[in-house]
């Protein structure tokens, strides 16, 4: 009870008697006839928080198998990993120890092979991908300049692969595109630093476990039926 009007002091005076008779909160003492203005009024505090723009770079493993192309000419399925370039974008909320992470990103593959290594067609290269993140985020030191921060969150994701198809198929196209996506669970780490200045910085890592099988086919090019996890790296700035 932070305020007392003039007409109120008949109800105060007698919930405060009640309170020291009784040696009793004066807020237990309170019934129809001494309700103060005070008791229906309620101060809703709200966390501060601020929020910026996101951009960052870094790159990607991923790890899955394959078609592959061999020294016959023909493909095999074999374990690789990939490394795409991957670019993102986004909304950074921090408030006070918890941060909350909505970005898109882009992933651009950067490896493919020559089709003359494949003329029975079947080798598989990953195209890129695109998708939509989520990651909630929890601060270590909040207050510092410079913080280690965990986190989890998903990320919804497309992707496309490129499959070398068999010489006597290569009149129309060479190669077929294969499609594939779904939902991926993610772990995060990360270090974020010069947090005074009007530019930030992270150095932030993910790990990327998806909840699906990436399966596609096509009649020429053959098919995809891989789990095809992930390790990302990036550095960003905050603004």
């Amino acid at each position: 009870m932070d305020q007392l009007y003039p007409d109120e002091l008949s109800q105060f005076a007698e919930r405060a008697v009640l309170a020291l008779l009784y040696n009793a909160s004066i807020g237990t003492t309170i019934n129809r006839d001494n309700v103060l203005r005070a008791d229906s009024r309620k101060a809703v505090q709200r966390v501060e928080g601020t929020s910026h723009f996101v951009l960052g770079l870094g790159t990607q493993l991923r790890l899955g198998q394959f078609g592959t192309a061999q020294d016959d000419g023909g493909a095999r399925v074999e374990t690789r990993v990939f490394s795409p370039m991957v670019i993102s974008t986004g909304y950074r909320g921090k408030f006070e120890t918890w941060g909350i992470d909505a970005a898109a990103q882009l992933g651009i593959g950067t490896a493919k092979t020559s089709i003359r290594r494949n003329p029975e067609g079947g080798h598989v290269d990953f195209g890129g991908e695109t998708g939509l993140a989520l990651h909630f985020l929890r601060y270590l030191k909040p207050r510092d300049l410079t913080s280690f921060y965990l986190g989890a969150g998903s990320t919804f994701e497309f992707m496309w692969f490129s499959a070398a198809r068999p010489e006597q198929f290569r009149s129309s196209e060479r190669r077929t595109t294969l499609y594939g996506g779904g939902l991926d669970v993610d772990l995060v780490w990360g270090w974020e630093f010069m947090r005074a200045s009007a530019v930030q910085f992270f150095l932030q890592g993910e790990l990327n476990l998806p909840a699906y099988a990436v399966q596609t086919e096509d009649d020429f090019a053959g098919k995809i039926d891989t789990w095809f996890p992930g390790m990302m790296l990036r550095l960003g700035m905050v603004f």
